[in-house]
């Protein structure tokens, strides 16, 4: 399948831009009012370093959060002052010549690319595509400000407008160039949604995630290379495909759920417990010990009924998983079958293929709603259970004590939490 590119934000690429390039076109015009005599330095080496200076300052204060702004604002002038520093070194100083001249502009392209990227940890691709084309454009835009300075100095140019355009031509060069980063193949929405299902998913489920995912991608590279089927049948096959594999994703998010859920140290040993608070029900004697004992049983007994309806919704959910792989194979079989020309069979597949995926998503939407409402009747039995219990033992009270029916249990009942 081709690979689509997309250029990511834009508006932020041209945010940055512009101050790079502002602050650059300042600091550049800061350096023709003084004057780069006055600063002991070629035109070059001047401009060169207003612009670093100057870009760096505007490249920290791109930053979105308000609050980043001061902090990075200082940052950028500490950072550009090392950059402006180090050009004027290289390119002046040292007596290097054009070559330090590149160097130089090489070195402080590299430092604003960092500068401008620095939020882009996560992309390391991109952000090292962005680092290696800023610091090769800072390498050929000093080498352009040596050809600026010279035709300048032909024509008895005004030196402050030409520090101010040879540091905003560097600046924007640079800042541009740092844009490359922001070039990022367009992944499938199912890629990015499989990798969150698979991450922390437990065996088997996540082997069967890759295998139908494996499938799929044999079944996409199948239809991209059989160049005899009709647009219309393609798509068809297609749409299938990705909706069983979306279902299949659906499916392994609930079993991770469910088995997150019942591997929770929480719910350890609950016939234990249950089988405690019936012995100490049968031991007691105050009804009002035995009234509470009630209330916790009966919530165990609900918590107990839970966790056997989440392991029948495994077992289920992974039998699906085992449906939408084995139709995923059943697809990819019959592309390849297309291939070689069996073309009316491939039509019968990709129906049967259809309806199969149609009732197995009847299925599973039938499979939730019966979880949902066993969890709703769980609860509502808990509910009455717990109701029924307090009112014997009130009922036990005031026969015993002569304790009305408006008395009041002495704690408060906490009700089981929901099992999700």
């Amino acid at each position: 399948m081709s690979t689509t590119f997309t250029f990511r934000d834009a508006p932020g690429f041209w945010r940055e831009t512009l101050a790079v390039t502002g602050g650059s076109v300042a600091a550049g015009v800061a350096v023709g009012v003084i004057g780069p005599a006055a600063l002991g330095l070629p035109v070059v080496a001047a401009a060169g370093g207003a612009a670093l200076l100057g870009g760096s300052v505007g490249a920290a204060l791109t930053r979105q959060k308000p609050a980043q702004k001061v902090v990075r604002g200082v940052i950028g002038m500490v950072g550009g002052a090392f950059a402006a520093a180090g050009f004027a070194a290289l390119s002046a100083v040292f007596g290097l010549g054009v070559a330090g001249s590149l160097v130089g502009g090489a070195l402080g392209g590299l430092a604003l690319g960092a500068l401008l990227s620095a939020e882009d940890r996560k992309r390391v691709g991109s952000q090292v595509a962005g680092l290696a084309a800023a610091a090769t454009t800072g390498a050929v835009g000093a080498f352009a400000l040596e050809k600026i300075a010279a035709f300048a100095t032909s024509e008895t140019a005004p030196i402050g407008f030409t520090a101010a355009a040879m540091a905003g031509v560097l600046g924007l060069w640079v800042a541009a160039a740092s844009g490359l980063r922001r070039i990022e193949a367009v992944r499938d929405p199912l890629i990015e949604r499989s990798a969150a299902v698979l991450e922390d998913l437990a065996e088997p489920a996540r082997a069967k995630v890759k295998d139908g995912l494996s499938t799929w991608t044999e079944i996409n590279e199948g239809i991209t290379k059989d160049g005899q089927m009709s647009p219309e049948t393609a798509a068809e096959a297609v749409r299938q495909a990705r909706k069983l594999v979306e279902s299949m994703l659906e499916t392994a998010h609930t079993w991770k759920q469910i088995h997150h859920d019942l591997s929770s140290p929480r719910l350890s040993g609950i016939a234990e417990k249950l089988a405690d608070f019936e012995k100490r029900i049968d031991e007691t004697s105050d009804e009002v010990t035995k009234g509470h004992l009630l209330r916790a049983a009966q919530a165990l007994r609900a918590q107990k009924s839970a966790i056997d309806g989440l392991k029948v919704g495994t077992g289920r959910a992974e039998a699906a998983l085992d449906a939408q792989v084995a139709l995923l194979e059943r697809l990819r079989l019959a592309v390849a079958q297309h291939r070689v020309s069996d073309r009316e069979r491939f039509a019968v597949e990709v129906s049967a293929v259809a309806d199969q995926v149609a009732r197995l998503s009847d299925d599973l939407e039938s499979l939730s709603a019966a979880i949902a409402e066993a969890e709703s009747l769980s609860d509502r039995r808990v509910l009455a259970d717990l109701e029924r219990a307090g009112r014997r033992a009130l009922e036990q009270l005031g026969a015993d004590g002569g304790v009305g029916n408006d008395a009041e249990l002495p704690a408060e009942v906490e009700l089981p939490a929901k099992i999700h």
